[in-house]
Order: structure tokens, then C-alpha cells, then sequence
């Protein structure tokens, strides 16, 4: 026990000494560093510079010796976009998306859309659907689906969101798919400020010739089914006008949008709302029609059903009627799941909050 002692106190004496001493030899002017504290000496100095030297080749080397992959993984760019929808299939036994020249620009096209008119939803304020603009790409589709998403820094979060949402989980899995176009659009977004936009869609091409059955699609659904159009030869009767939006039995939000569609030759096309003849549009070069509703002719909610007239000759062509339910109803939030608590330690809150199943975005302002 006695030595047990002794050699603690020797320690704990010559340490605190050691220590102190050389704290004040290093730091504090006095007769024992000739009043020059060991920090400023020249060696020192020296010593200093040759590390922060190297600190800074380290730090302007690092960008350059890891690997490309790391340096670019997480920006928010097609090509990054694409890649990590591709090995999240891969991951679960999928084939990988093949990308399309004219899905990338549909996508392309939605997203100015959005950026310019300030929305962020799968419909335009005007009742455009995204298989407007995948028609006026030129692609012609037997599946076809969109996902969407705004305010990510990285491509890793968009993909984790999307793979955390049912909905767009669906179509980044279905086996349906066998392409993908990607864009990415930055800028003011209305009294939003800067935001980055993502649109992701997808597709099946339609074979060139092939009947195309067209199912009953579900209410809102992101998985929609095209009609091919076949244009017409030599002298044959042509095809009848088709209309691309609303879709059969699909759910409209709004009791004025424009109606889209497909015809065969150039030219005026009557339009029948409800069997009324509510007007004409005009058949493009790229065949293509739309059509606003007018005021007189805003739909209210409840079923409804349109199709499209063509004149051939001494006879006239028509689409199929396309049914349909307007439901303008607001978005409901449920007060009763409405949480909001003070992030612990940190500067914010958490914000949740259970909201009705036709709501596309929900914005909390505190």
C-alpha cells in the first residue's frame, strides 16, 4: 500500500509540473524562453506552414483522386435520375429503363409548363394532362406513367421520396414500363422563389400497327393506356378522331380545361359536350387538337361525357365517347391528425399532418 501511494503522488506531481511548465514555456513570456514563448519560435512557425500547406493540396487533390462517381452521385441531373431508378429495378430483379428521345422531351415540355404557369401537379391549371405532351412528342404509347418532385438538393433524395410514396414507387417498379425520359428545370417559381423540378415519365411503345386495347384506367391513376392513331393511305376511308384527354372514366378536377385530341387528316373538328355541339378545333399539321371549354359550357360536378366530329367527305367521322366525372371539391385536411412540435435541440418543427387522397401537393405555412 505504501508504494501504491508513494508512486501515485509521484505521478500526479510530476505531471501537473510537467504540464503546466511546458504550457507556460510554450505560450507565456518569461525569463526561462528568454521572454519569446516556443509558438513564435521560427521552427514552429515552420512547422505550422508545412502542415496548413498540406492540409490545403489535400483538400484541392480530394475532388480530383476519388472516384468521378462520388464527385457527381448527388446532383439532381437526368442522367443521375435515370441511373438510380435503373438500379433500384435492377435491385429487385427488373430490367433496366431504356431512355427515350421523346419521353425526355415530353418531360422537357411539362416541366417548362409547370416552371412557366407556376404549378406543381400531374394536371395543368388548364386541365392539361401529362399525356398531352407525350403526344405532342410524337410518343405513341400502350403504358404510360409520370412522377414528379421539386425542392431536392440531391438526385439520392428524389429517389428515396419517390420510393417512400406508393404511388410513385409503382411506377418506378412496374414491369410495364420499358422506357424512361427525365428532365430537370431550375428557376422562379412563381412566390416560391428558386426551385429545381424533376419530371420522370415513363413508357411502353405502342407497336407500329398493332391494335391497342384500351382498359378502364383507375380514378387518378399515374398508369394510363393510349390509342395509336394509323394515318391514312392512298384513298382509304381514314381512321376516326380519338381523344387523348379527358380519359375514359377518368376523375377531372376542374369545371373548364381543354379537351385534346388526335385526327386523322388536317382540319376543323366539331366538339360535343354532353351531346351539344359546344364548338371547333383545329387539326394541326401534327394532327393534333385542343380545345378550351367555354364559359357557357363549364361543367358541373357529376358525370359527364365528350367526343369529336370530323367531316369525310359527304360523311362524317366520330370518336368514341369519352365519359367522365368533374369533382372540383377542394383537397381536405383533417384537423384531427394535424401535429406540430418543436424539433428538440434544434431551430424548426415537425410539421404532419393527414390530408385527402386527391391532394398533390400540401404546403404549410407557419
Amino acid at each position: 500500500m505504501a508504494t501504491s501511494v508513494k508512486t501515485q503522488k509521484f505521478f500526479e506531481f510530476n505531471l501537473h509540473k510537467h504540464v503546466g511548465r511546458h504550457l507556460k514555456d510554450h505560450f507565456i513570456p518569461h525569463e526561462r524562453n528568454a521572454h519569446r514563448p516556443h509558438v513564435l519560435a521560427h521552427r514552429t512557425l515552420l512547422l505550422y506552414s508545412v502542415f496548413l500547406l498540406l492540409l490545403k493540396v489535400a483538400l484541392i487533390s480530394a475532388p480530383i483522386l476519388l472516384p468521378y462517381s462520388l464527385a457527381i452521385s448527388s446532383a439532381v441531373t437526368p442522367e443521375n435520375i435515370i441511373s438510380l431508378t435503373n438500379q433500384s429495378r435492377v435491385e429487385r430483379n427488373l430490367p433496366p429503363l431504356v431512355e427515350s428521345a421523346k419521353l425526355a422531351a415530353a418531360a422537357d415540355s411539362k416541366a417548362r409548363d409547370m416552371m412557366k404557369k407556376a404549378y406543381f401537379a400531374h394536371f395543368s391549371p388548364d386541365g392539361i394532362s401529362p399525356w398531352f405532351w407525350m403526344a405532342k412528342a410524337g410518343y405513341n404509347y400502350q403504358y404510360a406513367g409520370e412522377n414528379l418532385a421539386i425542392r431536392f438538393e440531391t438526385a439520392e433524395g428524389v429517389n428515396d421520396a419517390w420510393l417512400s410514396s406508393p404511388a410513385h414507387r409503382a411506377n418506378i417498379l412496374a414491369d410495364q414500363f420499358t422506357e424512361i425520359g427525365v428532365a430537370v428545370a431550375s428557376g422562379e417559381f412563381g412566390d416560391e422563389g428558386q426551385v429545381t423540378l424533376v419530371v420522370q415519365m415513363f413508357g411502353d411503345p405502342a407497336s407500329a400497327g398493332a391494335e391497342v386495347v384500351v382498359p378502364t384506367p383507375a380514378a387518378n391513376s399515374d398508369a394510363k393506356v393510349g390509342q395509336k392513331i394509323l394515318p391514312p393511305t392512298g384513298n382509304e376511308i381514314p381512321n376516326n378522331p380519338v381523344i387523348l384527354f379527358p380519359l375514359s372514366d377518368s376523375l377531372v378536377n376542374f369545371s373548364r380545361f381543354s379537351v385534346i385530341g388526335q385526327n386523322p387528316e388536317e382540319g376543323s373538328v366539331a366538339i360535343f359536350l354532353d351531346g351539344v355541339e359546344a364548338g371547333f378545333a383545329t387539326a394541326l399539321k401534327d394532327l393534333s387538337f385542343e380545345f378550351l371549354v367555354p364559359d357557357k359550357f363549364a361543367f358541373t360536378d357529376g358525370l359527364h361525357n365528350v367526343y369529336a366530329s370530323y367531316k369525310f367527305g359527304e360523311s362524317y367521322l366520330e370518336s368514341d365517347r369519352v365519359n367522365f366525372v368533374v369533382d372540383t371539391s377542394a383537397p381536405e385536411v383533417f384537423a384531427d391528425t394535424f401535429d406540430m412540435r418543436p424539433l428538440a435541440g434544434k431551430m424548426g418543427y415537425k410539421v404532419s399532418v393527414k390530408v385527402s387522397e386527391d391532394s398533390i401537393r400540401t404546403i404549410v405555412t407557419i
